[in-house]
């Protein structure tokens, strides 16, 4: 079989390589693309039950501690540190506990009780909250 590439012969079993191959590159991007929809999935569905974890002022301050916060995708394992973080100094530093009413350290509590797919949610929450501005 010739390579039209390299305009060249290539051995079979070059060729029989470079099939399979192409077959599991096209596998795996479907897997990628299903995996994605599964977890759009997961988070979708799991925001309702989320958010009425939440009072409306005690998200409200969490989309205001997170307005304009914008994380590089390779923090994501550390999102839960990174949200108490920035939830805390919008209480200490911008009360906006007191803004929205809400008691500012047992806010902090429920969001590092937070799992991962829930802390994934919230952020994906405020995100197309603010997004939608």
């Amino acid at each position: 079989m010739v390579n039209k590439l390299y305009q060249m012969r290539l051995p079979d079993e070059t060729e029989i390589f470079l099939a399979r191959y192409r077959r599991y590159k096209r596998g795996l991007g479907f897997q990628v693309r299903e995996d994605s929809l599964t977890l759009a999935g997961l988070i979708k569905a799991g925001e309702r039950e989320l958010l009425d974890k939440f009072t409306d002022g005690e998200l409200n301050l969490i989309r205001g501690a997170l307005n304009r916060t914008v994380y590089p995708a390779e923090m994501v394992d550390r999102l839960d540190f990174l949200l108490v973080g920035e939830i805390s100094d919008a209480i200490k530093l911008g009360h906006l506990d007191q803004e929205y009413q809400v008691n500012g350290q047992d806010l902090i509590a429920k969001v590092e009780r937070l799992s991962l797919m829930e802390t994934l949610a919230l952020w994906h929450q405020v995100r197309l909250f603010w997004a939608r501005r």
